[in-house]
């Protein structure tokens, strides 16, 4: 297994940041927990729809969010490039937090 976060900047000066090798429907709301209980994220907001789920989030004043695209995976979504830094490392928390668990577990 292999787990790494990938970082797209858009054309419109949009990012998202992506959890590459945690990328299913499922894997939405382990990221979500760990979000929010290792990361002290707030949910603003959580939503669900056929192909897409989408929470708004808010950590140290900082508004984002994480989004569960079928043809994409999971991401976190920012308009403000400013804030690319600091979503990265929430991102990365979330990565070293799942293989710190897998290792523990034997599975990696």
């Amino acid at each position: 297994m292999s787990f790494r976060i990938a970082t797209v900047h858009n054309d419109n000066s949009s990012t998202e940041v992506y959890f590459v090798g945690l990328e299913s429907w499922g894997d939405y709301d382990l990221i979500l927990g760990l979000l929010q209980k290792e990361n002290n994220c707030q949910i603003i907001s959580d939503q669900e729809a056929i192909y897409i789920r989408k929470a708004d989030l808010l950590w140290n004043g900082i508004k984002f969010q994480l989004v569960q695209d079928d043809m994409l995976g999971n991401f976190l979504f920012t308009p403000d490039n400013k804030v690319v830094p600091t979503l990265e490392q929430l991102a990365q928390n979330v990565i070293d937090s799942v293989m710190k668990k897998l290792k523990e577990k034997g599975l990696l």
